[in-house]
């Protein structure tokens, strides 16, 4: 039980760690959501019909473009490799566990396969960009 304990607080420890590590290495900037507007639009109104001075306006479309931008870096790349990652992986997984290849042994290598791979190398959000 002593050793079960140990090594259920070193896994946590390792996980941790290098979870905080990968997370800074594939951390991207904070996004910011911009202020909603609401009320009614037609094309005939003017800035000053929304209450806003040029500055205003600026920001809001400077937030909105922003956005845009956001959405553009995300890291497509690691959103594919991650999903194509995953599928294999379970396929191979489940192939094995049909197949009764699966010992105790080989069932702890792979959860810490799959922690490690998944969880701390392409990180828990697939869709942070990379720095």
């Amino acid at each position: 039980m002593l050793r079960t304990t140990i090594y259920f607080i070193l896994i946590l420890i390792v996980i941790v760690c290098g979870s905080a590590v990968s997370a800074h290495f594939w951390a991207g900037e904070k996004e910011q959501l911009p202020e909603s507007i609401t009320g009614p639009v037609s094309e005939e109104m003017t800035v000053a019909a929304f209450g806003m001075s040029d500055e205003q306006l600026s920001k809001k479309v400077n937030a909105a473009l922003a956005i845009q931008a956001e959405h553009a870096s995300k890291n497509w790349f690691k959103i594919s490799l991650k999903g194509i990652l995953w599928l294999i992986f379970l396929s191979t997984v489940f192939t094995l566990m049909r197949t009764g290849q699966i010992s105790v042994r080989s069932r702890k290598w792979i959860y810490m396969a799959a922690v490690g791979g998944f969880g701390i190398l392409l990180g828990s959000d697939a869709s942070a960009s990379a720095r």
